[in-house]
């Protein structure tokens, strides 16, 4: 039901309460929630479909908690802050209003349940203008929001796969030209250096020259698995073994105020990856961790076999279901909001300072050799990824 103008004009109050039956019988068959009330806010009249749109088994439900039906219900903005009652749709209707196609949420207490309502409303005047009732037409929306919400969801990982794919091609190109100047450093390096006796002055400069050119072709292969132009080597592996075999290099990194707790799981399943970036992985993931902790505190790394289902993989789109097995990071920092959050997997994006060292393209390593990276949140007590 949809009207520029829902004002009707009345001879006189009492028309509100007379019968006619052939426009209830119209309102009764919409699938429209539709209110009509006098002006002090008396239900005068509601359809099933009204009873229907706030969560009501039936209309004489929905009329025995008429008296309850302001604590038991609120209205909610875009932000999910509650709306105070006078200006929910009746109160502005009973104030004069007359407004079309505006939208609400909704929320039940008792029976804890939320969706979204479009709302179109307006005075009941009688021929003197003045405000004797009000009428409000209501239509869940529910399903709309969530399928706009995905459609919105969708087009941002579009626009983001496209920026990625550009920045990967960038990237790849400039690592391959960098890795050429390299190769040509590297080769005089290791020239001289044969060419030195170990005694000379010079020769610890050299040495230094050659291990800058290793440290710069390493951030070279870095790049080129991001723009995914070098080819990673998988092995199946027993990530528990990968893990204890990093954990002392790990514990430099970390230092020895922080309490690195290994926690691995039992007859974990065999799993096909590269183990050179399993622990560039765990390398960032556990110096962001040190990074967020002031002082004394503890990282967590713990290994479980897991089956996710269709059921658990249906919040992520990258998701196949299937047998995984999960290493967990977790920490007692100081957690992350939600803005940086959605930019954790943005390969160039850092809260660190000019100059202090960061890693690239975890999200990509993730990519390559399993299914996607999932964080879970918490803003008091430090932070975990699964």
């Amino acid at each position: 039901m949809e009207s520029n103008d829902l004002s009707i004009n009345i001879n006189d109050h009492d028309c509100l309460k007379g019968n006619c039956s052939k426009m209830e019988a119209a309102l009764a068959s919409m699938t429209d929630a539709v209110f009509i009330c006098d002006c002090t806010d008396d239900i005068f009249y509601f359809n099933e479909a009204f009873a229907t749109f706030h969560r009501f088994n039936n209309k004489d439900a929905c009329f025995k908690q008429r008296e309850l039906y302001r604590d038991i219900l609120e209205f909610l903005n875009s932000n999910g802050n509650p709306i105070p009652h006078e200006m929910w749709p009746v109160s502005r209707a009973l104030r004069g209003e007359t407004i079309t196609n505006t939208d609400y949420i909704l929320h039940r207490f008792d029976i804890d349940e939320t969706w979204a309502g479009n709302y179109s409303f307006s005075s009941i005047r009688d021929k003197q203008g003045i405000v004797v009732g009000a009428v409000v037409v209501a239509r869940d929306i529910t399903e709309q929001k969530q399928n706009e919400e995905a459609r919105l969801k969708l087009e941002s990982r579009v626009q983001q796969t496209q920026q990625m794919e550009l920045v990967g091609r960038l990237a790849g190109g400039i690592a391959h030209e960098f890795n050429n100047m390299l190769g040509v450093i590297l080769g005089h390096a290791e020239m001289a250096i044969g060419y030195v006796d170990p005694a000379q002055p010079y020769y610890a400069g050299l040495e230094e020259i050659r291990k800058a050119a290793h440290r710069s072709a390493n951030l070279t292969r870095q790049l080129l698995a991001f723009a995914r132009k070098q080819t990673i080597f998988t092995k199946v592996h027993d990530l528990n073994e990968i893990i204890e075999g990093f954990l002392k290099i790990l514990r430099r990194l970390i230092g020895k105020d922080i309490d690195l707790v290994w926690m691995p799981g039992a007859e974990l399943w065999p799993v096909k990856v590269d183990a050179s970036q399993m622990y560039e992985i765990l390398a960032n993931l556990c110096v962001n961790a040190r990074d967020s902790i002031l002082g004394i505190g503890k990282i967590i790394i713990e290994t479980a076999n897991c089956t996710c289902d269709k059921e658990s993989c249906s919040a992520n789109s990258d998701c196949v279901s299937g047998e995984y097995v999960k290493i967990s990071v977790s920490d007692t920092g100081s957690g992350m909001d939600n803005l940086t959050l959605a930019h954790i997997f943005e390969p160039f994006f850092t809260t660190k300072e000019v100059g202090a060292s960061a890693y690239l393209h975890k999200f990509e390593i993730v990519f390559l050799n399993c299914e996607p990276l999932t964080s879970r949140l918490r803003h008091t007590n430090g932070l975990a990824f699964n």
